[in-house]
């Protein structure tokens, strides 16, 4: 699945987790998976988005997006046991089209990972076969 965090890269980015299992594999559904930039603050952009508008323009948005400054709270410390946040500003990062372009490559990968997952023999293998034949498992021990 789409995952990305090197060690000479400013990205964080996966598909974010859902349960899938035991559901069918419609357009709807695929159209909902979603992409996220884990950043403060964390973007996320669905798969059905990247299809209707085209990765260039989700790339518009997300460089705009991240050319701005962001109101956020952010962990502090613990206070009796408690975690506490403090208000802050997440400045601009205004990437660079290499940084961009680097970032349509994990788009790219998304979108694949997903179309090839959402194929009925993957789907129906990955969320109803070996979840079916795991919870077999977990009852003959």
């Amino acid at each position: 699945m789409a995952y990305s965090r090197w060690s000479n890269s400013i990205w964080y980015s996966f598909w974010v987790s859902t349960d899938l299992k035991y559901k069918l594999p419609t357009q709807k559904l695929k159209d909902e998976q979603l992409f996220e930039i884990c950043d403060f603050p964390s973007y996320y952009v669905s798969y059905g988005s990247i299809k209707s508008e085209g990765i260039d323009e989700v790339l518009k948005k997300i460089k705009e997006f991240y050319s701005k400054d962001h109101n956020g709270s952010i962990f502090d410390k613990y206070v009796d046991g408690k975690l506490t946040y403090k208000e802050t500003t997440f400045d601009a990062k205004n990437n660079t089209d290499e940084e961009i372009e680097e970032l349509k490559g994990y788009l790219t990968q998304f979108i694949n990972d997903v179309d090839k997952h959402f194929k009925w023999n993957n789907f129906f293998y990955y969320e109803w076969y070996l979840p079916f034949r795991h919870s077999l498992n977990k009852k003959s021990q």
